[in-house]
This record gives structure tokens, sequence and C-alpha cells, in this order.
């Protein structure tokens, strides 16, 4: 897991300049039509947004900040923070840091399945 970046002072200010107090969110990603952009005023309230995640090889320069009103940025990483978890899923799959578990249900070995109860029952013998 790669360690949160923050964009410093001087890229927030320059990406709130860029933004003309608007909303800077576009496209279905800020749960938009493709091609539009949110506009809506950053007066009440404004978020930085990393356009290419830093887990994804994003950085903290200006062309990567977005000044998003509050509304678009929680759309926008409730749906990242689902990409970057399975994201890291299947690298720890594939380290071998994780391994799912193939065996499956086991039943234990001194049980049969009774199909009345719908479980299984330990056999006495």
């Amino acid at each position: 897991m790669t360690a949160r970046l923050e964009f410093s002072r001087a890229t927030r200010r320059d990406a709130l300049r860029r933004s003309g107090m608007l909303c800077e969110a576009v496209g279905p990603r800020y749960g938009l039509e493709p091609g539009q952009r949110c506009n809506g005023s950053l007066g009440r309230g404004v978020e930085f947004h990393h356009e290419l995640e830093a887990e994804f090889g994003g950085d903290n320069s200006r062309a990567n900040c977005r000044a998003v009103c509050i509304p678009c940025h929680r759309f926008v990483t409730k749906i990242g923070i689902r990409e970057i978890r399975k994201s890291d899923r299947v690298r720890d799959k594939h380290d071998g840091t994780f391994k799912p578990s193939s065996r499956g249900f086991r039943k234990p070995d001194d049980a049969t399945f009774n199909w009345k109860a719908g479980r299984y029952e330990r056999v006495t013998k």
C-alpha cells in the first residue's frame, strides 16, 4: 500500500485559481454524463482530488490536482476506494501474501448428512 500523498499549499491554490471557484469534476467517474462538467460552486466547500491516485502511479503535480465540490468528491472517493482495494487484493494474491482457501466446506469425518434436518450429524457407533 502506498503512503498517502497530500498536495502542497501552492498546488491547491493554483488548482483553485484554475477552476474559477467552480467544480472541475467531469464525466461518469464523478456520476455525470460523458463530457459533462459539474460547475458547482466551491464557495460552500472544496476538496482536492488526485485525478490519478497515488496507488496507480499519480503524483502531487498541478496537472493531477482537481478542485471539486464535496458531493462530487464523495462520489469519486467511494468508487476509488473499491478500485484501490481490488488492486491491493490482486497484487497480494499475485505476490502470495494472501492465499484464498481452496478447501471449501469440509464435512466432519465422523458425520453424515441428515436430509430431513438439513445438516450434518455425528454418527455414534
